[in-house]
C-alpha cells in the first residue's frame, strides 16, 4: 500500500509505503511555514505490484483528514472503501541521455490521463558549477551556480550532515545562480564550520510556482508524495549533491 500526506492548510510532504500483510503504518511528514499545527488529508492507495513492481491492479483507496501538531503523533484509520477503477494507458516516454541515477534524479508526471495515448518527456537534470565539491570557507557571499535542466523555477537545497551542522536552508529563485539565504529573522542561525550537502531541484516551465510548496527533500523519494501536492502537468530534474563545508 502506498501512503501520502497532502496539505490542506499548509504545503505538507510525506510519503511511505505500507508491506503486505501489515496491519499499521508509522512514518513522518514535514511541512512549511511557522505554524505548530496543520491539517492534512492522508491518501492510501492498496495496490498489487508484480515482481518487478509494476502495478497490477488496485484494490481499494482512502482519504482521510487528519490535524498534525509539531512534535506529536496523529494517528487515523484507514477504511480502504473507497473503489478505484482499473484501466490501461498507453503512451511514449522520451528520456534525455543525461538523465540517470548517476547524475541526479529526474520525475516526470501528467495529472490527468490523455486519450487515447498520453506523452512524457524526462529531462536531463542540471549540473552543479559551483562551487566545487569539497569547497570550504563557504558563507553567505559563496555563489552557487548551476546549468541545463528545465528552465522553469529552481530550488536551490542546504542539507546538514548532522543536527549539529545547522538548520536545513532552501531557496526558490528562477535564477541560475543563489547564495545562502539569512535564516538569522526566522530565529535561526547557521553553525560556523558546519558541513552541508546542496544540491538544485529545477522544474518545468509551467511548474515554477510549484517549487515553493516543494519541501528540500531528497527527490529520488519524491512519488505520490508530489503527485497529491503538485497537481500541475510537468517535471522535475534533481542534480546530484556536493559536499562543502561552512566558514569557521
Amino acid at each position: 500500500m502506498f501512503v501520502g500526506v497532502e496539505g490542506v492548510s499548509a504545503p505538507v510532504w510525506g510519503f511511505g509505503e505500507v508491506a503486505g500483510g501489515a496491519a499499521s503504518y508509522s512514518g513522518w511528514v514535514v511541512w512549511g511555514g511557522p505554524g505548530a499545527t496543520v491539517k492534512a488529508r492522508l491518501h492510501a492507495l492498496r495496490i498489487q505490484v508484480d515482481a518487478e513492481g509494476r502495478p497490477l491492479a488496485y484494490f481499494g483507496y482512502d482519504d482521510p483528514e487528519v490535524t498534525l501538531v509539531h512534535g506529536a503523533t496523529a494517528t487515523t484509520d484507514v477504511l480502504l472503501n473507497q473503489t478505484v477503477a482499473n484501466s490501461r494507458l498507453e503512451g511514449s516516454v522520451a528520456v534525455a541521455a543525461e538523465a540517470t541515477y548517476a547524475n541526479g534524479t529526474t520525475l516526470a508526471w501528467t495529472s490527468v490521463p490523455v486519450s487515447p495515448a498520453f506523452s512524457l518527456e524526462v529531462p536531463a537534470p542540471p549540473q552543479l558549477l559551483a562551487p566545487v565539491a569539497g569547497a570550504t570557507d563557504v558563507s553567505g557571499a559563496t555563489e552557487f551556480r548551476v546549468l541545463g535542466g528545465p528552465t522553469g523555477g529552481r530550488l536551490f537545497v542546504w542539507i546538514p550532515l548532522s543536527a549539529a551542522d545547522g538548520p536545513r536552508v532552501a531557496l526558490t529563485t528562477a535564477a541560475d545562480s543563489a547564495r545562502i539565504p539569512d535564516v538569522t529573522p526566522i530565529g535561526l542561525a547557521l553553525v560556523p564550520g558546519g558541513r552541508y550537502s546542496w544540491r538544485v531541484h529545477a522544474l518545468a516551465a509551467e511548474n515554477y510556482l510549484a517549487a515553493t510548496s516543494v519541501p528540500a527533500i531528497d527527490l529520488s523519494t519524491l512519488t505520490l508524495g508530489v503527485l497529491g501536492t503538485v497537481p500541475q502537468d510537468g517535471a522535475i530534474a534533481t542534480a546530484s549533491s556536493r559536499v562543502m563545508t561552512l566558514a569557521p
